[in-house]
């Protein structure tokens, strides 16, 4: 018996170790496999220049503990596996303190549910600045990485907004699809519910919003905050 408990008290022992070192963030382990390899550079590589996902802990895709994820970082990883470089190092980065935006985005007016794609490219927003439709309208921007500034909003223009409240506006992560929430919307089934409208390439313009209907939007109402909800589906 008393061996029995004993091989137990090991197991249990082996096992609670397993599971921290499993859990335990690796430092240049981007994608969270527990392995610091050429996958981690891809992995990186993908994340910086083609839309992938990020890492799946930010500071584990960050070796050089600069709290900021960049070209750097891949330089850093292929250093390290195929020159005999340092070891990736990692630390808690945390958030910074807020700055604000300042113009173009903020205005005199109100401003609320900013939000980008993953890259940090675009950004839409309501807002009841001039040159709305009535009440609070969606606006969108393109990140300039050469000016380091967003570029004048554009009032996502009469596809979209109305003279009712446009609300709640977030993007899906390629930038091609925005859903808001609208009121009472013609075409809907009254009361709060998700729209889309998909980005026209060609007349650089947002399409027609469509209703996502009934699967989506319930005969009551849809929460203003569906559009945090729907980023963490797209």
């Amino acid at each position: 018996m008393l061996r029995l408990v004993n091989s137990l008290l090991l197991f249990s022992f082996i096992l609670l170790v397993s599971i921290s070192v499993t859990q335990a963030q690796l430092p240049g382990d981007v994608n969270d496999d527990s392995l610091v390899d050429v996958g981690d550079v891809v992995y990186e590589i993908n994340y910086l220049f083609k839309n992938g996902p990020p890492p799946m802990v930010y500071e584990c895709g960050d070796p050089t503990a600069d709290c900021v994820i960049d070209v750097g970082d891949v330089v850093y990883l292929i250093d390290y596996l195929f020159k005999e470089g340092k070891k990736p190092d990692i630390v808690d980065c945390g958030w910074s303190e807020p700055v604000n935006l300042g113009l173009p985005i903020n205005s005199h007016n109100g401003e609320e549910s900013f939000r980008t794609t993953p890259d940090g490219r675009m950004a839409v927003w309501s807002s009841n600045r001039p040159g709305s439709y009535g009440n609070n309208d969606i606006w969108y921007s393109f990140w300039d990485s050469v000016s380091g500034s967003w570029s004048e909003p554009q009032n996502c223009g009469p596809n979209v907004n109305t003279m009712l409240e446009d609300l709640g506006p977030c993007l899906s992560p390629d930038g091609k699809q925005l859903y808001c929430v609208e009121f009472a919307r013609p075409g809907g089934n009254g009361g709060w519910e998700i729209w889309v409208s998909t980005w026209d390439s060609v007349h650089h313009e947002w399409g027609v919003l469509n209703n996502l209907g009934p699967i989506i939007n319930a005969t009551g109402a849809e929460p203003l905050c569906i559009s945090g909800w729907l980023e963490t589906l797209l």
